[in-house]
């Protein structure tokens, strides 16, 4: 999803609006740390429980 090239505000929207989630930095930019954050801690616990 990250490594895709999408329209401006696609992730804040999909961040903010569909996931409810409310950033600090409610940029496109901001949706992407915040994505790849989550990308790195879901990958974390799979490790961990597998």
């Amino acid at each position: 999803m990250l490594a895709a090239s999408w329209p401006p505000d696609t992730l804040a929207r999909l961040v903010g609006w569909d996931g409810n989630w409310v950033l600090a930095d409610p940029s496109d930019a901001g949706a992407a740390q915040f994505l790849s954050d989550l990308a790195r801690m879901l990958r974390e616990v799979i490790d961990d429980a597998g």
